[in-house]
């Protein structure tokens, strides 16, 4: 990594694959220079293991308070951020083993201006009681396998300009359960694609699950649940065109579900 400044040609650098490597102590600070290569637009880390993650920046919650006590200390909630090169426009970090962070409260992704498409398949921590800022431009965003039942309805809350969101067995059935008032989904009005697939649900969603995306959902798949009925309005949402309810422990449609076909 510390030869990475001075590369001659790394402002030609566009695609970046370090996938299945093992990386020790030296060579995890090359994610501290991925903001050298000023015209990336590709970063792939797929199944990279080591400690890297340790070398992520740690900011303290704005509105911790020091204590004497060390145990409080390591049970205040964290901020990090990461700061990714303008550029990018493909960032693939799946199936990392993560490091423990302990109480996490926010994970920030800075300069990330042009990126449009995030991998985290597999790249779960403990939970998903944080939130993810910086996501204003991301268009697909895949955080499938993350262990979400234990999840802050805002965990997405940043991703205005989402259209597509994957979240295969992620236990949302258990994350979304206190979630009365829809807000995992609330505000993301672009979203056109929604992959629930094989996340134990069995009772019917609430109408404030999906009613940001009245007007944008074209596409939702829900196999492999335990559904067994259609769980939501069909009537209410204007612009589906697909519907995958595949696996699951539907018997048969009612007339009503038919006619709402």
């Amino acid at each position: 990594a510390s030869a990475f400044p001075k590369m001659k040609y790394r402002n030609c650098l566009e695609t970046l694959y370090l996938s299945k490597n093992k990386f020790d102590f030296h060579q995890e600070y090359i994610f501290l220079y991925f903001n050298l290569f000023i015209n990336i637009k590709r970063i792939d880390t797929f199944l990279i293991s080591g400690n890297f993650i340790q070398n992520v920046q740690k900011q303290k919650s704005e509105s911790s308070r020091r204590t004497r006590d060390h145990s409080l200390k390591t049970d205040t909630p964290k901020n990090y951020s990461i700061r990714l090169p303008s550029s990018l426009e493909f960032l693939n970090a799946s199936f990392i083993i993560g490091h423990d962070f302990g109480m996490i409260n926010s994970i920030t992704f800075k300069g990330i201006t042009r990126l449009k498409i995030i991998d985290f398949t597999y790249t779960s921590l403990a939970d998903c009681n944080y939130t993810f800022n910086g996501l204003q431009n991301v268009v697909i965003l895949n955080v499938s396998h993350f262990k979400c039942g234990l999840l802050k309805p805002n965990l997405l809350k940043s991703a205005v300009n989402l259209e597509q969101l994957i979240m295969q067995s992620s236990s949302l059935s258990v994350g979304l359960k206190e979630d009365h008032q829809g807000k995992f989904l609330d505000g993301l009005k672009h979203l056109q694609y929604i992959d629930f697939s094989r996340n134990a649900f069995e009772d019917q969603f609430r109408t404030s699950t999906f009613k940001s995306q009245l007007d944008s959902l074209q596409c939702l798949i829900l196999e492999g649940n335990f559904f067994n009925s259609i769980p939501l309005s069909l009537e209410d949402l204007n612009r589906l065109t697909f519907l995958n309810i595949r696996n699951n422990k539907i018997a048969y449609l009612t007339t009503t579900e038919t006619d709402a076909i």
